[in-house]
C-alpha cells in the first residue's frame, strides 16, 4: 500500500524539480524515496538525524511497553528510559535540516523521513494546534520553507 501511494507522488512530483533528495537512513524511506524519484537524476543523500524517535531498549517492544514511556512524547522524563528525549529529537531533526539548507541554499530539496519526525517538526515550528498534528499519515506531504528559519507552507 505504502508503496503504491509513493508512486503516486512520484506522479505528481514527476516535473517538480528537486535540487536533490534526502533521506532517513531506514529501509522503508529509502525504498520511498527512490520510488518517488524514480529514475530522475536527482542526487540522494542518507541523513542519520532524518530517523525516527528512538525508542533505546525497547525498540520494537509491545504497544504496552510503550505505552509506558509514553509520558516521553509530551516532553516529560521517564525512569530508566535510554532512548531519545522528545527534546534530543527534536534537536536532532533541526540539526538534520539545517545540515540540509547549508548544503542548499537555492531551489527544492525533496526529504523524505517518518510520521514522528514530522510530527515533533510541527510541533515545534507551526502555530498549528497539537490536535491537527498528532495524525501525520504514511506518504503526506508537508512543505516548508526557509525564511531565517523554518516555516511551513500555506
Amino acid at each position: 500500500r505504502d508503496l503504491r501511494m509513493s508512486r503516486g507522488l512520484g506522479d505528481v512530483y514527476k516535473r517538480q524539480p528537486f535540487n536533490a533528495c534526502y533521506v532517513s537512513p531506514m529501509h522503508r524511506a529509502i525504498e520511498t524515496a527512490t520510488t518517488i524519484i524514480q529514475d530522475r537524476d536527482i542526487p540522494l543523500f542518507i541523513n542519520n538525524n532524518l530517523k525516527e524517535f528512538n525508542f533505546g531498549s525497547i525498540e520494537g517492544d509491545s504497544e504496552d511497553k510503550l505505552k509506558d514511556i509514553y509520558p516521553i512524547m509530551q516532553g516529560l522524563t521517564v525512569d530508566n528510559f535510554d532512548g531519545d528525549t522528545m527534546q534530543d529529537f527534536t534537536k536532532r531533526i533541526l540539526k538534520g535540516l539545517d545540515e540540509i539548507h547549508k548544503e542548499n541554499k537555492d531551489g527544492n530539496i525533496l526529504i523524505v523521513t517518518h510520521s514522528g519526525v514530522i510530527t515533533a517538526l510541527l510541533n515545534t515550528i507551526s502555530n498549528l494546534p497539537r490536535k491537527d498534528i498528532v495524525h501525520i499519515k504514511n506518504c503526506s506531504v508537508t512543505q516548508l520553507e526557509w525564511n531565517y528559519g523554518w516555516k511551513l507552507c500555506n
